[in-house]
């Protein structure tokens, strides 16, 4: 790490642990004994980090409440970043941009991060501006339709309804035809989302 702030996009367009999953990618890289004893946390909350990680639709299915495995990931990955800035020699400040458009993972887990490391070494910058928004999801419907599986596979139920809306804006014709002229009613209905 560096002594100038680090930069993450939080934005909830990333998808579940939004710059979350690559700040603690930086911290495994940097303290790779003490990231093993994480490992769980890690591979759960940055698939991308596991070297032997499969498709979450090919694994076992979560067998446990979903609310209660984020809460748990969020403190095991807050007590890694706390052991990792108990070896800093000298502070240093994480800036997470696009906070209030977070993830609910992602808030979840700056939260946890926020009490946990308290007057640590480590500052956290939580702001809600930074660029620009993402640009618009141009997934193909296949891309889409493996995103969504793969957020209902681990859980992450909030960010598969995001996913399912984008898919349904995706293949859902604009036409009006058959509705004399008027754009078609929005479906589902938002009672039932």
């Amino acid at each position: 790490m560096t002594d100038g702030a680090e930069r993450y996009d939080c934005h909830r367009g990333h998808g579940p642990y939004a710059g979350v999953s690559a700040f603690l990618g930086r911290v495994a890289a940097d303290r790779p004994r003490l990231a093993a004893r994480h490992a769980v946390e890690l591979h759960a909350i940055a698939p991308q980090l596991d070297p032997a990680a499969r498709p979450a639709a090919e694994e076992e299915p979560i067998r446990f409440h979903p609310a209660r495995r984020t809460a748990c990931l969020a403190y095991g990955a807050a007590e890694l970043v706390a052991a990792w800035a108990g070896t800093l020699r000298r502070p240093v400040t994480v800036r997470f941009d696009h906070v209030a458009g977070a993830d609910e993972t992602t808030a979840e887990l700056l939260d946890a991060l926020a009490r946990r490391l308290g007057p640590a070494p480590v500052r956290l910058d939580l702001r809600d501006d930074g660029a620009p928004d993402p640009a618009p999801d141009e997934r193909t419907p296949q891309a889409l339709r493996r995103a969504l599986g793969d957020s209902l596979a681990r859980g992450y139920y909030h960010h598969a309804a995001r996913v399912a809306r984008r898919g349904r804006a995706a293949v859902t014709p604009t036409a009006t035809c058959g509705t004399g002229g008027r754009s078609p009613p929005a479906w589902p209905p938002p009672w039932r989302l």
